[in-house]
């Protein structure tokens, strides 16, 4: 069973307590051990990003790189995103540098960049270093996180005042 290629759209992810993850993390390494990934993943596909990567990161590494290479990368990049910097840190840093490179070597340069953001500065300049495609902004990624440099926009829209406000709002887009 193959799992998706976009992020859930409309879908209101379930969310569980520390306790279910625990036990929902044992099934999934029983059943990556038995070689059963993709079932492993169809198990948690529907919960919160959060305790999708929770799960993955509690996972013993041979178990966790096998659950991640089921995930087609926008979902692991959407699940980076969507979770809480220092929970997505930490994800990361249990996966190492090479495996958050190859997954992101296959999403958009920007879902790229956008899952780079979440991670620490350093791993994400690696990572960055790594990739196949360059990234737009990749200089935010030169500045602390407690700066206002980590959280400029370099590009900004501009309209010119002959347009017609529906080119302008098309600009803004």
């Amino acid at each position: 069973m193959e799992s998706p290629q976009e992020p859930p759209q409309n879908q209101q992810p379930r969310v569980i307590s520390r306790d279910r993850a625990t036990e929902i993390a044992r099934e999934v390494q029983r059943l990556v051990g038995d070689g059963e990934e993709h079932r492993a993943w169809e198990m948690v596909r529907d919960l919160h990003p959060a305790d999708i990567g929770a799960i993955v990161a509690a996972l013993p590494r041979n178990s966790r790189d096998a659950l991640v290479r089921v995930i087609s990368p926008n979902i692991f990049a959407w699940i980076l995103q969507q979770m809480n910097p220092m929970d997505a840190a930490r994800l990361s840093a249990r996966l190492g540098s090479l495996m958050i490179s190859r997954v992101l070597n296959q999403v958009h340069p920007r879902e790229a960049m956008d899952t780079l953001l979440r991670l620490p500065k350093r791993q994400a300049r690696t990572v960055a270093g790594t990739l196949e495609h360059p990234l737009p902004d990749s200089e935010l990624l030169e500045h602390r996180n407690d700066t206002a440099g980590a959280l400029m926009i370099p590009e900004f829209p501009t309209v010119n005042s002959h347009d017609p406000a529906l080119s302008a709002l098309h600009n803004l887009r």
